[in-house]
């Protein structure tokens, strides 16, 4: 299946850069864009064009985040820690949990 190809001049305005930087090697490389030279024209797909700007939309904070129910219980052999829900924990979610099993420990 074929990718409509559009202009660097169309690309330049979808990605709101000027097509100057948009045609530098070095600034394409870094942004992770590929592109189809035909002489002296460059011409870019559509889809990483959309696929760039996907990457590039800043998440909110909390999007896409499930809230886990966590329970400490106190055993013999020390303290059994369960989540509800699997989960990705960024560093100061991670920071909470170890103060919370410490503070159970003592």
């Amino acid at each position: 299946m074929q990718t409509k190809q559009i202009s660097l001049e169309q690309a330049a305005e979808r990605l709101s850069v000027s097509p100057r930087s948009l045609s530098d090697r070095r600034y394409r490389v870094r942004l992770g864009l590929a592109a189809v030279r035909i002489g002296r024209r460059l011409t870019f797909s559509e889809t990483d064009i959309d696929r760039l700007i996907m990457r590039g939309r800043e998440s909110l904070p909390g999007a896409g985040r499930r809230r886990a129910n966590v329970s400490l219980t106190r055993c013999c052999s020390g303290i059994d820690v369960r989540l509800s829900a699997k989960l990705t924990l960024d560093l100061s979610t991670l920071c909470f949990l170890l103060r919370l099993i410490a503070s159970a420990l003592c």
